[in-house]
């Protein structure tokens, strides 16, 4: 059975995109107003929070696989899952907030960062499948 998880997503983070995409651009249109300008903030825009909304954590058989934007999905295999930390790193990740989980494999040196919004039942669901993975639950 195919589980899927939706990433959590940070209220700040939706606000810094904006803020970030829009406000260099404001005194350029309030000055010299052009649609040109206005499409393509409009397309950056939409290409980064389409991103952030469409990251994807899906569990189905013994492969974890993480979708992140329109390119990218990658599988881990669940039985080779050793350790899920909570985590609040803040490196670059298919995450969408702080409050992340670590997951550390068998024959991987860094850690797989992610932040299910449901992070209970997802670890849950991992651990159904391989009952060896230890959770430690303290940042």
């Amino acid at each position: 059975m195919e589980k899927v998880y939706k990433t959590k997503i940070a209220i700040w983070l939706i606000c810094a995109i904006i803020g970030f995409t829009v406000i260099p651009v404001i005194p350029v249109l309030v000055y010299d107003f052009s649609w040109i300008v206005v499409t393509i903030v409009a397309l950056i825009l939409f290409f980064a929070l389409f991103s952030l909304f469409n990251i994807r954590y899906t569990i189905h058989d013994n492969i974890l696989s993480v979708k992140c934007s329109i390119f990218s999905t990658t599988n881990y295999d669940i039985n080779q899952i050793r350790i899920i930390k909570d985590s609040n790193s803040i490196l670059a990740s298919p995450a969408s907030s702080l409050d992340r989980i670590a997951i550390y494999f068998t024959k991987q040196r860094a850690p797989l960062i992610i932040s299910p919004k449901d992070k209970t039942g997802f670890i849950r669901n991992l651990q159904s499948i391989n009952p060896n993975i230890i959770y430690y639950n303290s940042i």
